[in-house]
């Protein structure tokens, strides 16, 4: 196949642009579809190599277009799911979506292949941007709220990154995307705010249970995996600390997750969780670990994204997403039904179900029993929340809501759609791994392999009688203000009052220059005495 070299992204991006003068709802979904198959066109054509598209600015080296297995690999399934996502949206987005969701694809296929600071934090910002506008909505104080929320939340991440950016080039003189030399700090807390570490994770949950469902199925399979390729890229591998963090993500994701009965706020905790998991592969640092890291998040992306559509699916039919108001779904919404649980039994690990490889290949990569256990606990939580969807809204009698509209086709086609190439990676591994440019060496399917990915699932089994009044659904409360928020609120509170000094009056403005004037030649005096 002949190379075209240019960043795929740069078509995505084309095409929302062109995308804002297509009135026609069917044409822009068409142009959109066009638009991600001709960047899987360039995708698959590309090189991998170093600095395909570079120019000068400034007297630095732009990189463009620079292709390693992992940004192939990651590209490709953005691509799948991004087909699966507008399917889904087909009938559901507005005028402005369609434009807007293909910038933010196009800035999150362009970030895969980037080689340099400059061109990584312009994409990294606009990722945050296009969030933003997606999730904004003038006539929904809620969504106001939240954007609000989101963007300054991701806003303080991306000035993190620059100050890291700016202590590096300093350092080295060099925009080339290496592990830092200095910052690192800031990188770190810039990357844990896009992927969700616990502490900065709020945003999270906030955001995709407040957003329309067709945003969050969008939203959900990208971001945080955008956080994870910029650890892959910016932070130095073998460092078991970064693992640890890991197993601490996995565990307490999947705690918080199972105190809420909103399927969307569970599903944003297991996003957490499954973080964790990615963090341990590039944390372990080595070919096995950061293999299986980044196929969890190729993984990942495909079944957090159908338990997306399928959470969107419920709420379109049936007007509820809290699991008390749910029940004996099963009969009603068959396709919903078989296509989650396939979705469900890939985020637990199941055998013959794909989330079960890429875990697998974490747990080789590492002997150190803190990890395998942390995730052996992370595992039988992940059982437990999943269990508790299906039980409580799709196979017990519950409330036996009605339905008030059938899934659209759209729907049902995008779920099979999702749910069958998430088959064929989980029933053809060795195919998969030479599609993927991987070499594990693992029989997935002998018995004592098999027999490790069964029992997290047992255990969930056998725990969830035991545990069914603790977990059992229950009426959500509001999403309260917190730490973030008083911060928020603060900085408000002293932009007021900075406001009520700007009065017009000149010499009120002339006389706080001189004061600082003052105020400097005292620090450069007292600085030289001592």
């Amino acid at each position: 196949m002949p190379s075209i070299l240019i960043n795929p992204g740069f078509i995505l991006i084309l095409t929302g642009i062109l995308s804002i003068f297509i009135k026609n709802s069917k044409k822009r979904f068409i142009f959109s579809m066009a638009g991600l198959a001709t960047s899987l066109f360039i995708l698959l054509g590309l090189p991998e190599g170093e600095r395909l598209l570079t120019f000068v600015f400034l007297d630095f080296e732009i990189i463009l277009l620079e292709v390693d297995a992992i940004s192939r690999n990651i590209a490709l399934v953005f691509v799948i799911f991004g087909a699966g996502a507008f399917i889904y949206s087909y009938n559901l987005c507005g005028k402005k979506e369609f434009p807007l969701i293909n910038f933010y694809l196009g800035f999150s296929f362009m970030i895969l292949f980037v080689g340099d600071f400059i061109s990584f934090f312009v994409a990294w910002e606009i990722i945050t941007i296009s969030a933003f506008f997606l999730i904004y909505d003038i006539n929904d104080a809620v969504r106001q709220h939240t954007a609000q929320y989101y963007i300054l939340m991701h806003v303080f991440g991306g000035l993190m990154l620059l100050w890291g950016i700016v202590l590096h080039v300093t350092e080295t003189g060099s925009i080339l995307l290496t592990v830092p030399e200095r910052g690192l700090i800031f990188f770190l807390i810039s990357i844990g705010v896009k992927l969700a570490y616990v502490g900065v994770h709020t945003w999270l949950p906030r955001t995709y249970s407040n957003i329309p469902y067709h945003i969050s199925v969008i939203l959900s399979a990208f971001t945080s995996k955008i956080g994870v390729y910029g650890l892959y890229r910016l932070i130095e591998m073998d460092n078991m600390l970064i693992a640890y963090f890991g197993v601490f993500n996995a565990i307490l994701g999947v705690i918080l997750a199972m105190t809420h009965s909103d399927i969307r706020k569970i599903l944003s905790y297991h996003i957490v969780s499954q973080i964790g998991y990615m963090i341990i592969g590039i944390g372990i640092g080595n070919e096995l670990g950061i293999v299986g890291g980044s196929f969890h998040i190729i993984n990942h992306i495909l079944y957090k994204g159908l338990l997306f559509v399928m959470a969107g699916t419920v709420i379109y039919s049936f007007g509820y997403e809290n699991l008390e108001d749910l029940g004996g779904l099963w009969k009603k919404i068959p396709i919903t039904f078989v296509t989650s649980l396939i979705a469900a039994l890939s985020i637990a690990g199941f055998p013959f179900f794909n989330g079960y490889l890429s875990k697998t290949m974490i747990k080789h990569s590492t002997d150190n029993q803190i990890i395998y256990y942390g995730m052996m606990i992370a595992g039988i939580g992940t059982a437990l929340s999943f269990i508790k969807i299906m039980y409580f809204g799709f196979i017990r009698k519950g409330n036996n809501p009605r339905m008030k509209k059938k899934p659209l086709f759209s729907m049902r086609f995008s779920m099979v759609f999702i749910a069958g190439i998430m088959m064929v990676i989980a029933l053809l591994p060795e195919q998969m791994e030479s599609l993927f440019n991987i070499s594990t060496g693992i029989n997935y399917f002998s018995a004592y392999e098999v027999w490790n990915g069964v029992q997290p699932i047992l255990i969930g089994l056998a725990l969830f009688p035991i545990l069914q009044n603790t977990i059992e659904p229950h009426p959500e409360q509001p999403i309260e203000p917190d730490f973030y928020c008083d911060i928020c609120n603060s900085f408000i509170e002293f932009d007021n009052t900075v406001s009520k000094i700007h009065t017009g009056d000149m010499v009120r403005y002339v006389s706080w220059v001189l004061f600082a004037l003052v105020l400097l030649l005292l620090n450069f005096y007292v600085t030289n005495l001592f």
